[in-house]
C-alpha cells in the first residue's frame, strides 16, 4: 500500500493557509495532466479585433468618463508587489573584481549582457534620480564619486547602491524606488500613480480612490511611506485620498512538486507553498466591490510631462467602456421585456459579433428563439473590460489573439507565450505574428445592470494555469503559475481592444529604462 501524499501536519498547514480541499485536488491533477494550451486562431489586428479612435472620439469618450468620475464611480487598482531586486539584477551576477571599467568592457564585448548594462549605468550615473543621495552618502565615507567614475572604479559605488548600510535599493519594493527627478523633488512610482489618480478618480467632492496590492513583506513600508507623503499631496492638490492596500491571500498560494509529481518538501520536511502569481489578485479586486476600475502595473509610471496624454487616453477608454456597458444593459432589458422581438435578438447578435468580437457557434444559430435569448444573456451578463493595445516593438507580455474555445466559439483574449503549445510550430508562429501587446492598461466595469458587484471568482477559468520549472536550494521542482490577472484567467469576460499611443506606456523594469526615458531631466 503506497504512502499518502500528505501527512496530518501537511493538512493542518494547508487548512491554516485557507487553501480549499477542492483546489488542492485540482492542483495535483494539473501536475499529472496539465491543462490544454490555448488554441490560437490568429492575431487580433487593427480593424480585426482592435479598434482605433479618432481625436474627436477620444475627446467625446473622455467627457463621458468625466461625468462618471465626478459621480464617484472611478477607482485605480495598482499591482505593486515587485521588488527592486529585479531592477538591479545585473549588479548581483557580477563578482566584485569585475566592477571596473576595463573588466566590464571586456565582458561586455564578449557578449555578457549584465556587464554591458552595468557599464552603461556607470557611464551615465549622474542621470539617475538617486545620484544626489549616492553622492552625499559616498562623501560621508570620504569617497569622491566623480573621482571613482573618472578612474573607472565602480565597486564602492555598486556596494553603496545595494548594501544595507548604503542606499539598499535592491531590497526596497519597486514601487518605492526613486524614479523621476524634478527640480524640487524625486518621485517614486507609488507617488506617480497616486498623482495619476487625481485626474482619473477625483469626485465632485474632491475624493480620489486608489488601491495598491503589495507583497506581505513590504506592506508596513508602503503604509509608512504613504503616511509621510499623502498629507503633503492632499494639501497641495486640495483633495482627500481614499487610499488602501492589500496583500495576496495565502489561500491563493499553490503547491510545488518534485519531478515525480510528489509534493515538494523543504529540507525540514515542510511543504513548499508558492504565491500563485498575478492571477491570484482577482481575489483582491473582487473584495473591493468596485464599479469602474483602472488596472495598471506599478512599473508603468508616467513622468509629469507625459501624464496629460496618459490620462487623456485612459479617460477615453473609460468613456468607451461606459457607453458599451449602457448598450449591453439596454439590450439585456429588452431581451427580458420583449422576448418575441426578433429585432432585439438581431441587435444583440450584432453587438456580440461586432463590438464584443464574439463569434456565435452554428449550433446556437440553428437553435430556437429561447435558446438564442439564453445564449445572449449568458454572454452579455458578464464583467466587461476595455484594454489598451500598443504596437508591438518587442516588449515581453501578453498580446491580443482570436482564441478558439471548447464550445466552438471564438473571442479575443490576451494571451501570454507560456499559454501557447511549445511543441506546436504553427501555434508559435501565430504568436510571433502579434502586431500589438497589452501593457496592462485596462479599465473594467465590475457591476451588473442592477448595480450589484459581480462575483469575479465566478468569471475566472481555474484551468488557466501552466507548469513552470523552478529550483529551491539547488533542487529542481515544478510549480503552478497563473497567467496575469488580465490574461487567460479572465477569458469569461467581455473584452474590447483599443489601440493607444506608445507614449502612454512607460515601463520601468531595469535601470536602462531610466536612461532611455531621461527621467532625471524632468522639469
Amino acid at each position: 500500500m503506497s504512502e499518502p501524499l500528505f501527512t496530518s501536519e501537511d493538512i493542518d498547514l494547508l487548512r491554516a493557509s485557507g487553501i480549499p480541499d477542492r483546489d488542492l485536488v485540482r492542483q495535483m491533477e494539473f501536475f499529472r495532466q496539465p491543462p490544454q494550451p490555448v488554441k490560437l486562431e490568429r492575431p487580433a489586428t487593427l480593424g480585426e479585433g482592435i479598434q482605433s479612435l479618432s481625436d474627436r472620439e477620444v475627446e467625446r469618450y473622455g467627457q463621458v468618463y468625466d461625468a462618471a468620475r465626478r459621480a464617484g464611480r472611478g477607482l485605480k487598482f495598482v499591482p505593486a508587489s515587485g521588488a527592486g531586486t529585479r531592477v538591479f539584477k545585473s549588479f548581483h551576477v557580477l563578482p566584485p573584481e569585475e566592477l571596473n571599467r576595463e573588466s566590464l568592457r571586456r565582458s561586455s564585448g564578449g557578449g555578457n549582457a549584465a556587464a554591458g548594462e552595468v557599464l552603461e549605468c556607470m557611464e551615465n550615473l549622474p542621470r539617475f534620480p538617486f545620484f544626489d543621495d549616492l553622492k552625499a552618502g559616498l562623501k560621508k565615507r570620504k569617497l569622491d564619486v566623480a573621482g571613482l567614475l573618472k578612474r573607472g572604479q565602480y565597486a564602492d559605488i555598486v556596494h553603496f547602491l545595494l548594501d544595507k548600510d548604503g542606499l539598499d535599493l535592491a531590497s526596497r519594493p519597486k514601487g518605492l524606488l526613486p524614479l523621476h527627478q524634478y527640480k524640487k523633488e524625486v518621485r517614486t512610482p507609488f507617488e506617480e500613480h497616486l498623482l495619476e489618480s487625481l485626474e482619473l478618480t477625483r469626485t465632485e467632492g474632491d475624493v480620489c480612490r486608489a488601491h495598491f496590492t503589495v507583497a506581505d513583506d513590504y506592506l508596513e513600508e508602503f503604509q509608512w511611506f504613504a503616511r509621510k507623503c499623502v498629507p503633503t499631496a492632499e494639501k497641495k492638490h486640495k483633495v482627500k485620498f481614499d487610499l488602501s492596500f492589500s496583500v495576496q491571500k495565502r489561500s491563493t498560494h499553490t503547491l510545488a512538486v518534485d519531478m515525480e509529481n510528489r509534493p515538494f518538501r523543504r529540507a525540514d520536511g515542510r511543504l513548499l507553498l508558492r504565491p500563485g502569481g498575478h492571477g491570484a489578485l482577482i481575489e483582491n479586486l473582487n473584495d473591493l466591490n468596485g464599479d469602474i476600475v483602472f488596472i495598471k502595473n506599478i512599473d508603468n509610471a508616467a513622468p509629469a510631462r507625459l501624464q496629460g496624454e496618459v490620462v487623456r487616453w485612459k479617460k477615453a477608454l473609460g468613456g468607451l467602456l461606459i457607453e458599451l456597458q449602457e448598450e449591453i444593459f439596454r439590450l439585456m432589458t429588452w431581451l427580458e421585456s420583449r422576448p418575441e422581438d426578433d429585432g432585439v435578438i438581431d441587435q444583440a447578435f450584432r453587438l456580440l459579433l461586432g463590438r464584443l468580437s464574439i463569434t456565435v457557434p452554428p449550433s446556437v444559430r440553428q437553435g430556437s428563439r429561447m435558446e438564442h435569448r439564453r445564449f445572449l444573456m449568458s454572454k452579455l451578463n458578464r464583467p466587461l473590460r476595455v484594454c489598451g493595445a500598443v504596437e508591438n516593438t518587442g516588449e515581453p507580455g501578453g498580446a491580443p489573439f482570436w482564441v478558439q474555445a471548447k464550445s466552438g466559439e471564438q473571442s479575443i483574449q490576451i494571451v501570454e507565450q507560456h499559454q501557447v503549445d511549445p511543441n506546436s510550430s504553427d501555434q508559435q508562429a501565430i504568436f510571433a505574428e502579434a502586431t500589438h501587446f497589452n501593457p496592462v492598461d485596462i479599465v473594467c466595469a465590475l457591476r451588473d445592470r442592477t448595480g450589484r458587484p459581480f462575483d469575479l471568482r465566478r468569471h475566472v477559468d481555474p484551468s488557466a494555469v501552466f507548469i513552470a520549472k523552478k529550483s529551491e536550494a539547488g533542487r529542481e521542482l515544478k510549480a503552478l503559475e497563473r497567467p496575469g490577472l488580465w490574461n487567460g484567467g479572465m477569458a469569461d469576460w467581455n473584452t474590447v481592444f483599443v489601440e493607444v499611443p506608445a507614449g502612454t506606456f512607460n515601463p520601468f523594469k531595469t535601470l536602462r529604462d531610466l536612461l532611455r526615458d531621461g527621467h532625471r531631466a524632468e522639469i
